[in-house]
């Protein structure tokens, strides 16, 4: 009967640790690779042999596309709960696998009990690197542990510490093969090996069972894991738009706050560096470890305002010159000062031939100063040597390849010397564009080698155009014609027609999600343009801070329109502003605007967010310094607008 009961434990406790693990499902194809799973109650940390990819799947990622390219090999892709259990495991492999690979055999669970009843399931993440699978022979095991070897005595495991997420512990007696760590009876799906092994877990204060299984055996230790102190930074720099510093005690994943603006995360200790762009001032950086809400101590630094820090002088030939030096404007400190610019010298010119040599004669050349043409050296050129011929070709070259041609002394027949005969290069053929039509893609021109036939240059797929509709003359008051300048289609537009998505993607949510939108003339006046989102109301979250993309080409389609005004709709607030107001540079620095995004939110608290930002340069997003005026009308009030923020009643 007790036999039958603890068997009946081990049954329990299996399917509990097994519950924990959520489906995950893989497929390679063409160089990638789809990872999707059914677990819709939270995120999963993904893992491709072993190494944390950055990315998760779950309720609001189902699934993930990474780029891998064929190889042949089968990897191997692990799921882990952020907070919570392993998630799941799966394997696949990139392109065809070799036919002299090994057979996979399938890894039997351990069906040891667990030791602990451990009162919450530890959140684990390995990233221990696996053993990669075979190529054309066995791979051996890693040379930094111990090869299985004979053993000496029963399995045994003993766990040395953990500390910063990284679970340090000696195993000895594991023969003939490897085994795998467990933890609280749910398998981190690692390899373990004889000797000392270290890997990436996240677990919580409290006590812990780490079970080794390996060969029908089992062993098992306590892990203690202390409560984690809070991280600590120190030296921190920023230059050329970097912010460094060395971090210490981090637990988890690490937020990077820089004067309470996030800037980006942190997931190892050791020195930091992030790009982040700040303007010159003083700031104050702080990283808040997320996994266990513990903040560091906060440091500050200041971003210098870079300026000559004196007039710099040119050198001449015999005097020393001086640089210019850098200063910040702001702190007057000095960080590089001026320096002594070494005398030029002569600038000599190319060496002239005043006296050609000859077999066994001598000539001679002369250069004069490019500064002082006083200045002259002279030198002998050497008497003439060996009379090569023309040289024949004893290796031909081609495309990629250099050939050989074989010179001969005319004075003395046994004498030769190779020369390299330059690749050929590749004989570059066009292969054809394709033009793109308003509703099909196109293809760019090719190239490749008409010799060898290699493609030079890949052709790349051409988006359609699109229609590009011209106002026509009206054909009533209200009802104007549209031509397609590209193939001649004709639509009609009026005040009792509202046409979608007319002007391509210019709305889109926080997420950068495109939002759908409807466009039509202004029943009252046709020198207004109604642009009226069209919100999903199952979805009243996807209404947030949309905002309107308008580039300088979408802005002159309106003015060629015959529009002056847009009025901007969304779920019951209007925001009518002029096409004119809106200028092609930005105002005081002349940065010229790529694009604007004017937003409008009827949803926020405390009122309606008006805001309007421009993109500058490498569609580096900033808010607009010129505030153009704008008509608000939320809950059938009339508001001006001069100034982005909240408006209320």
């Amino acid at each position: 009967m007790k036999k039958l009961i603890c068997l009946l434990i081990s049954i329990v406790m299996l399917l509990m640790a097994c519950s924990a693990l959520a489906e995950i499902s893989v497929s390679w194809s063409d160089g990638k690779l789809t990872v999707s799973t059914t677990d819709t109650e939270g995120m999963n940390m993904i893992l491709i042999d072993g190494q944390d990819t950055g990315k998760f799947v779950g309720d609001t990622s189902p699934s993930q596309v990474f780029s891998v390219p064929e190889d042949g090999q089968r990897h191997t892709v692990t799921t882990i709960a952020y907070f919570g259990a392993t998630g799941g495991s799966a394997s696949f492999v990139a392109g065809v696998a070799p036919t002299d690979a090994p057979t996979e055999e399938p890894t039997e669970a351990p069906t040891a009990e667990p030791t602990v009843e451990p009162t919450e399931e530890p959140t684990i993440a390995p990233t221990v690197e696996p053993t990669e699978e075979p190529t054309e022979e066995p791979t051996p095991a890693p040379t930094d542990v111990p090869t299985p070897g004979p053993k000496d005595g029963p399995l045994a495991v003993s766990v040395i510490g953990y500390e910063a997420s990284k679970l340090t512990f000696s195993v000895s007696n594991l023969a003939p093969m490897p085994g795998e760590a467990w933890i609280d009876g749910v398998s981190t799906g690692i390899t373990v090996y004889n000797g000392v092994n270290t890997i990436t877990v996240f677990l919580k204060e409290g006590t812990y069972t780490l079970t080794i299984h390996g060969n029908g055996e089992t062993a098992s230790d306590i892990i203690v894991v202390k409560a984690p102190e809070n991280p600590v930074i120190s030296n921190v720099s920023y230059a050329n738009g970097t912010l460094s510093f060395d971090l210490d005690k981090l637990n988890g994943l690490g937020e990077i706050w820089v004067s309470d603006q996030n800037a980006g995360t942190a997931s190892a200790n050791g020195r930091v560096s992030v790009r982040y762009a700040l303007v010159p001032g003083d700031y104050t950086v702080m990283v808040y470890d997320s996994m266990y809400a513990l903040r560091s101590n906060t440091l500050t630094f200041h971003v210098h305002r870079l300026v000559a820090a004196g007039e710099a002088k040119a050198p001449t030939c015999t005097e020393e010159g001086l640089t210019a030096g850098i200063k910040c404007s702001l702190c007057n400190e000095i960080i590089e000062a001026q320096q002594a610019i070494p005398a030029l010298g002569h600038d000599w010119g190319e060496w002239k031939v005043t006296k050609e040599p000859g077999v066994g004669v001598k000539g001679e050349e002369t250069r004069v100063c490019k500064n002082d043409e006083s200045h002259i050296e002279t030198r002998e050129i050497d008497a003439l040597g060996e009379d090569w011929d023309d040289g024949v070709v004893t290796k031909e070259p081609t495309c990629e390849e250099e050939g050989i041609r074989t010179y001969t002394s005319k004075n003395d027949p046994n004498l030769t010397k190779d020369v390299a005969i330059p690749a050929l290069g590749h004989t570059p053929e066009v292969i054809p564009a394709v033009e793109p039509t308003c509703t099909t893609t196109g293809l760019t021109e090719g190239e490749q080698c008409s010799v060898c036939g290699k493609i030079t240059k890949e052709q790349e797929e051409i988006p359609a155009l699109g229609h590009m509709y011209i106002s026509q003359r009206a054909e009533s008051l209200t009802r104007k014609k549209y031509i397609c300048a590209r193939c001649g289609d004709v639509m009609y537009m009026d005040a009792n027609v509202a046409i979608e998505n007319l002007y391509g993607s210019i709305l889109r949510n926080a997420l950068g999600e495109d939002v759908n939108y409807v466009a039509q003339m202004d029943a009252a006046d046709n020198k207004v343009l109604v642009i009226t989102a069209t919100i999903d109301q199952n979805n009243p979250e996807w209404v947030s801070e949309i905002g309107m993309y308008l580039t300088k080409q979408i802005i002159a389609d309106m003015r060629s329109e015959g529009f002056e005004y847009v009025k901007y709709v969304n779920e019951g607030a209007s925001l009518v502003f002029a096409l004119d107001d809106l200028k092609d540079e930005l105002y005081p620095t002349n940065d010229v605007i790529n694009e604007y995004v004017i937003t409008l939110d009827p949803r926020v608290e405390g009122g309606c967010l008006v805001s309007m930002d421009a993109t500058i340069g490498d569609n580096q997003k900033i808010p607009a310094q010129t505030f153009i005026p704008m008509k608000l009308n939320w809950n059938n009030h009339d508001i001006e607008v001069t100034a982005q923020g909240i408006y209320n009643e």
